[in-house]
């Protein structure tokens, strides 16, 4: 396939290219526009990205700019939530929280979306923030997230999979504007006792972002299997056994067969809730991950956690890497140094592993 075939060249290591590239169609406005801005955030094009809404504001909604504006003020580290919201529904957001906060009695309902990582991420600030104001607290979620969360949340929170009434509760951003711009930190609220062999230092890996959204965030988070691999094989010449290594990504079934001939052990996430995964993570000595689930899982635990952070990454970490939170003390940032390549980072993550 040639490198200017459909939206591939995005997909490449060549920053220079790519920018260049998603430009040009980022001057032609079609029904692609919003997820090409989208992209172009996650190229570092923000000052193109504005200037772009600034000279077409007639020609794309309102609901495609506030998201943009959304992104770029977030990462930019402005009161961004705004941007989510008409100034009349962020009012009503504000009173409708002013009023559950004074009738502490009633129970307030929180629905939480997305992915197992959001989910852990927003449990990290709901937790202490409703612990602190001795407020009851319901989180509504999807019947997979339920099944997934309901071991590791017993006796801590209700949960439930039934849909929620706007009118009775809030969304998880609404709460969050609520907030506004300087919200409580997120802390650590899963207590499992951390495991440890002084004689076998196990090693907990996940390189792979799966989902069915962004698939440019997805391969930007990313490390290539050839990447991988050659990282496990240094590690095992270097003395690390191999089956003391645990990887969670969600391979490709040859990829998959390659890992098993080479004796590194593989669990699926999908195949437990989150609570088996989190009596995994308190075996390992050594956890490294990229902006994934297992990262929001670790900190969530208080654990440790060597964090692989992409050359431009996602602005929410601007947030949660704030001095005080729990993912500012347990998260070792390695960020990309290199566009597009982990060999740099992966060298200095085997340097402190044998």
């Amino acid at each position: 396939m040639r490198r200017d075939h459909a939206h591939w060249p995005m997909f490449c290591c060549d920053l220079q290219y790519a920018q260049s590239w998603l430009t040009k169609q980022n001057s032609l406005l079609n029904n692609e526009t919003e997820q090409l801005l989208h992209n172009a955030i996650t190229l570092g094009l923000k000052k193109e990205v504005l200037e772009l809404l600034d000279s077409h504001p007639l020609e794309l909604s309102k609901k495609i700019q506030r998201a943009i504006r959304f992104r770029v003020c977030r990462s930019e580290g402005g009161d961004y939530y705004p941007w989510l919201f008409e100034p009349l529904q962020l009012k009503e957001i504000v009173d409708k929280w002013k009023s559950m906060k004074q009738n502490k009695k009633d129970t307030v309902k929180i629905l939480l979306h997305g992915g197992v990582g959001d989910h852990l991420q927003d449990l990290g600030l709901l937790i202490p923030l409703f612990k602190n104001t001795n407020m009851p607290l319901e989180v509504y979620m999807s019947e997979q997230r339920k099944i997934q969360f309901e071991s590791l949340l017993k006796g801590i929170i209700p949960i439930s999979d039934k849909g929620l009434n706007k009118k009775d509760g809030l969304h998880i951003m609404e709460l969050m504007a609520a907030l506004g711009p300087s919200p409580p930190s997120y802390q650590s609220w899963i207590k499992i006792s951390q495991e440890k062999n002084n004689k076998i230092k196990r090693i907990l890996t996940c390189w792979k972002a799966v989902g069915k959204g962004d698939r440019l965030s997805y391969w930007s988070r990313s490390v290539r299997f050839n990447e991988v691999i050659k990282f496990y094989k240094i590690l095992i010449s270097n003395g690390v056994e191999a089956n003391t290594i645990t990887d969670i990504s969600n391979w490709e079934p040859w990829e998959a067969n390659v890992l098993k001939r080479a004796g590194v052990n593989q669990y699926k996430p999908s195949n437990g809730d989150i609570l088996g995964l989190a009596s995994l993570v308190a075996k390992s000595e050594h956890v490294i991950s990229i902006d994934t689930a297992l990262v929001h899982l670790c900190v969530s635990m208080n654990k440790k956690n060597n964090l692989l952070l992409p050359y431009f990454f996602d602005e929410r970490w601007q947030d949660l890497l704030k001095k005080g939170s729990s993912y500012q003390q347990n998260c070792l940032i390695s960020k990309q140094i290199e566009f597009g390549k982990w060999e740099k980072n992966l060298n200095q993550l085997i340097s402190n592993l044998i």
